[in-house]
């Protein structure tokens, strides 16, 4: 009842005592446990446009005042809760408001705790992270509840591989290069950390840089990536985790053998890895348009590339993926 009185009232009724402050009983659930630099005051950051959505929510660009200064920053608002997708928002994105707000009335306690949930998950693995290819958290704002993070100026990743699709262009085997050296920095650095990702694809790789399609691939083109979305990541012990998690198509096959229920290591990121390499390649999903895609790969099944996309690649890019 206090996670969910927290999302708009900064106090709750109390039967003996009257009117109680929260943050005076609970301050875990106002985040008051967390430093002050990590706390953003909802008066201190301005939503905009709608950016775009996933599993958990909406996400918004905005624009915060960095506390005690004039300077205002743009940032990416991941919103927990449900919030208006504004005038500009396709239907589709309507639709998907209005069912979120159907289920959080129907049941606000499970799903209020549930968006708490989900932001401690998040917090308790980014708060230990810094790496040049992990996207950094800025903030969390209670209200509403949203997680601030680095705003990506082209995107996530899948947006810009089907901009490259649909305009007939490969990606280069510079570019290639870049992206999967820093994907693979990213990765080494959270498993040295003891983090599994479980959730390796392109949709959550965020863009900073990429060259645009059909222009020259060399050694100096500008490629920069950054790693996002820790909802389903673990920080394990050393015999493994437990726990069913990730996306049909990336999801290692001792993940899906057992539902999670088995222990199982960092290895499942390097199955996804190679599914992710195999995006690059062909600007496809993993078994795109196969219906059985669990029991495909159970199978020891494996996506086909074409020989027009084997022939454009060197050996070396294409035996990452094995």
């Amino acid at each position: 009842e206090c996670i969910l009185a927290a999302y708009d009232r900064k106090s709750i009724q109390c039967p003996v005592h009257g009117d109680i402050v929260l943050s005076s009983i609970t301050p875990d659930v106002n985040f008051l446990d967390l430093s002050e630099a990590n706390l953003i005051r909802p008066e201190d950051i301005s939503k905009g446009q709608m950016l775009g959505r996933g599993a958990f929510g909406f996400v918004f660009k905005a624009t915060y005042k960095l506390r005690g200064s004039r300077q205002i920053i743009p940032v990416a608002m991941k919103m927990l809760q449900p919030v208006a997708p504004g005038p500009r928002a396709n239907q589709s994105a309507i639709i998907a408001y209005k069912a979120a707000v159907s289920k959080w009335e129907r049941d606000p306690l499970q799903h209020a705790c549930k968006a708490y949930c989900t932001a401690r998950q998040e917090l308790s693995v980014l708060l230990t992270l810094s790496h040049p290819n992990i996207v950094p958290l800025i903030g969390v704002c209670t209200q509403p509840l949203a997680l601030v993070l680095d705003l990506a100026p082209k995107g996530a990743l899948d947006t810009t591989l089907r901009h490259y699709r649909r305009s007939g262009a490969r990606i280069g085997p510079y570019c290639f290069q870049s992206v999967v050296l820093q994907t693979a920095r990213a990765l080494e650095y959270l498993h040295r950390r003891r983090v599994i990702y479980r959730d390796l694809k392109s949709e959550n790789i965020l863009v900073f840089e990429f060259p645009e399609p059909h222009t020259d691939d060399h050694p100096g083109s500008h490629v920069h990536i950054k790693m996002a979305d820790y909802g389903i990541s673990r920080i394990v012990l050393p015999s493994g985790s437990k726990g069913f998690g990730g996306t049909e198509g990336f999801m290692a096959p001792e993940i899906m053998r057992h539902n999670g229920e088995e222990e199982y290591t960092e290895k499942v990121d390097c199955f996804s890895f190679g599914m992710f390499i195999y995006e690059l390649i062909s600007l496809r999903q993993p078994f795109e348009g196969h219906e059985a895609v669990k029991e495909c790969i159970l199978d020891g099944h494996r996506p086909v590339l074409t020989q027009r996309e084997v022939s454009q690649y060197p050996t070396y890019c294409l035996d990452l993926m094995v």
